[in-house]
């Protein structure tokens, strides 16, 4: 039987780069509450759509849309989640993982709420690793937590854009408040110090991670 929908091409493979429409869960950690799936699922139904994109900034992205459906998606998925200058992202740790070492769930939300409110140069992207297997990239992020039997190692100025970096490590062995405050220390510099629109990675070049240790009064 023929495929009458208008936005799928002639081979009936996946829609056409149309349009798009994303939604972010409320939770800025991924997790998606039950109504929140239930909502999506209705909104395809009504659109007739087969399939959706979870993109690495953990939205639900539905391609190859007309006008008329990016519309009606919006109005169905309620007001669409902005883009913020600041991104949290974190394995399953111990709660979820065999090989989780520290409760990463619990260290970035506090992460999320210390740190939300602050306006950025550019955007900052943390990741929190459970273990030094790094799911969640932490070597490669902004700032990087990563789990290790004796506490959190901290990296910082990681990039994995068009000119990748590898983090440079601030500090081991931390404590979940210790890190925190680590964290908070390093992005206050970063924050108050760095040029607009100027990422970790470009700043800790500019400045030397040594430098950048001894202000934060800590062993070069």
């Amino acid at each position: 039987m023929r495929d009458e929908n208008p936005h799928r091409d002639d081979q009936g493979a996946r829609p056409r780069a149309m349009g798009s429409v994303a939604f972010k869960p409320k939770d800025t950690l991924g997790f998606i509450t039950l109504e929140e799936v239930e909502r999506l699922a209705r909104t395809m139904r009504t659109l007739d759509l087969g399939e959706a994109k979870l993109t690495a900034d953990q939205r639900f992205l539905f391609l190859g849309l007309g006008e008329e459906q990016a519309q009606a998606a919006r109005e169905a998925l309620g007001v669409v989640a902005p883009p913020r200058s600041l991104s949290v992202h974190a394995c399953p740790g111990s709660a979820g993982c065999k090989n989780g070492l520290r409760d990463t769930i619990s260290i970035a939300r506090r992460l999320q709420a210390h740190l939300s409110d602050l306006s950025f140069p550019a955007k900052v992207k943390i990741g929190v690793s459970g273990c030094p297997r790094c799911c969640a990239e932490s070597m490669v992020r902004d700032l990087g937590l990563i789990g290790r039997t004796n506490g959190w190692t901290l990296a910082f100025g990681g990039n994995a854009g068009i000119a990748p970096r590898t983090a440079d490590v601030l500090a081991s062995g931390l404590s979940d408040d210790d890190s925190l405050d680590l964290s908070r220390r390093i992005l206050h510099m970063y924050l108050e110090s760095a040029p607009a629109k100027t990422r970790t990675a470009r700043f800790v070049e500019r400045e030397g991670i040594e430098v950048l240790r001894a202000k934060l009064g800590l062993r070069t």
